[in-house]
């Protein structure tokens, strides 16, 4: 009431009156909400009191003796549960195929956080390392899992995989139109330096002689061969193509018994039944010399540099010639029946000559002594010829080919007859080797391969490490000379005068 009288002492008593009485209610909401105040202070206190006790028993009841999900934690974060020892936090995470480095990605994102926007050029970030590159937002380092040898197994059981596809294909025999090919077989390429495989072959017939032919040879470019019938006396040198008669060589009064070609194809050399043996001019047919001899000569064959040729004649004597003077240098003798093939080694150092003594001799090309005497043949040995390095030599009589070693005059390895299946077998004769060479030089591998014509019509083509054939050619009939050339070509010719060429690829 006083109170009310000093804010209105010019009031009447009504005034003071419903002054009071606003005052009252006032105090009394005050009081009201003070209580309530009390009260829930209270109440926030026992909740408190009875939050630690929770707490204390579940410390408690998270004893790791007894709680078989690990040990409890006081931290920052409540009711957390971890193992029984702390993992620090992953470096590294998977996303999918990508490990995601944390570090990279968060020193990427402040790069890019950095990074002023003014520009409207966008840029790749640059890599934080060769193994690390940006993936959306994060820094992914590309990781194998895969253990070093799991790869090795893997690459091992390829290899073996390969192997067993390569021999299956060596050992399969296919048709290939008349013939009968078998592949031949190949070593791991890296036993060997150099390979060359024979794929494929074609053969064509040319237009021949009337009889049968006498002699055979290739020029060294594979564009065009010689050759003459047993009955003629002059020689022709013909197109591989279309066979028809480039130049001829006309001078012998009798039969031309052999000839052979000098290696730049500049120089042809013509032994004859008349006892000569003339040296042409291969590309205008002229007469340049005329080489005398005692008896009949029966072959001839030039130096690797064209310089020398060598004869061999009835006389059981071998003679080495001038070929640009004309003039004798040297004889070789020590046969004892008529001298039938010579060759000249690559290398030019020595001559191997093949002789009806069923021997066959290497000379030194210099001094004419003889270095060494191959025995092994029990026949007349028809045939010689060295391999195109000269490390080999092959032989052939009518019962086996042999091929030696021209360093030791070891005989390597051998090819009989026997052993080999007759095709067509001939009438009233015995199956026998006729003639025999090294292939072409472009398909001769580090193994050597041999060229064998048979008496059954075919010409056979042998790996002389294992004799194993490797292909057949079908003739018309017997094939009695033969040459191969220095890349990929060989030529042919039988006894009805056919002419064969075989392009080898």
């Amino acid at each position: 009431y006083s109170f009310c009288t000093l804010l209105c002492p010019k009031m009447g008593c009504g005034t003071s009156k419903r002054s009071m009485m606003a005052f009252s209610a006032i105090h009394n909401a005050d009081r009201a909400h003070k209580t309530k105040l009390e009260d829930n202070m209270e109440t926030d206190s026992e909740q408190e009191e009875s939050d630690e006790e929770a707490s204390q028993s579940d410390e408690e009841n998270m004893d790791p003796l007894n709680n078989p999900f690990g040990t409890y934690e006081k931290d920052t974060h409540k009711n957390k549960v971890v193992g029984d020892t702390l993992q620090p936090e992953p470096e590294e995470f998977f996303y999918g195929d990508f490990n995601i480095d944390c570090d990279q990605m968060q020193q990427l994102q402040k790069k890019k956080a950095r990074k002023p926007r003014a520009s409207l050029v966008m840029r790749p970030p640059r890599r934080e390392s060769d193994n690390a590159f940006q993936f959306s937002d994060f820094a992914v380092t590309v990781v194998s899992d895969l253990d070093d040898e799991i790869v090795a197994a893997h690459l091992q059981k390829k290899k073996e995989e390969g192997k067993r596809l390569k021999k299956e294909e060596e050992e399969a025999l296919f048709q290939f139109g008349d013939f009968k090919i078998k592949k031949r077989d190949r070593k791991d390429r890296s036993t060997e330096s150099e390979r060359k495989h024979i794929k494929r072959f074609t053969v064509k017939n040319l237009l021949g002689h009337s009889t049968r032919v006498k002699t055979i040879g290739l020029v060294a470019n594979e564009r065009s061969y010689i050759s003459c019938s047993n009955m003629d006396t002059e020689l022709g040198m013909y197109d591989m193509t279309t066979g028809h008669e480039i130049v001829s060589f006309v001078g012998h009064a009798s039969t031309i018994s052999g000839a052979s070609l000098s290696p730049n194809s500049k120089l042809v050399a013509t032994t004859s039944t008349d006892y000569n043996m003339i040296i042409w001019d291969a590309v205008t047919g002229k007469q340049l010399f005329v080489f005398e001899h005692s008896k009949i000569v029966v072959c001839s064959c030039f130096s690797t540099d064209s310089r020398f040729v060598v004869s061999g004649s009835q006389d059981r004597v071998c003679r080495v010639w001038d070929s640009k003077r004309g003039k004798l240098l040297r004889c070789y003798s020590g046969h004892t029946g008529i001298i039938i093939s010579l060759t000249f080694s690559p290398t030019m150092d020595t001559v191997a000559s093949a002789s009806s003594d069923r021997t066959l001799k290497i000379w030194n090309a210099t001094t004419g002594v003889d270095v060494y005497n191959l025995l092994g043949h029990s026949r007349i040995v028809l045939n010689c010829r060295y391999s195109h390095d000269g490390q080999r030599l092959v032989s052939n009589d009518e019962q086996v080919v042999r091929v030696w070693n021209t360093s030791t005059g070891q005989s390597l390895h051998q090819i009989k007859v026997e052993g080999i299946q007759a095709i067509v077998a001939p009438r009233g004769k015995s199956f026998t080797w006729t003639y025999c060479s090294f292939c072409p030089g472009s398909i001769q591998p580090l193994c050597y391969y041999v060229i064998v014509a048979c008496s059954d019509r075919t010409v056979r083509v042998f790996q002389t490490t294992t004799s194993r054939e490797i292909l057949q050619i079908y003739c018309k009939t017997v094939v009695y000379c033969l040459d191969s050339g220095n890349s990929s070509r060989a030529v042919l010719g039988d006894s009805y005068g056919n002419v064969y060429t075989v392009h080898f690829e």
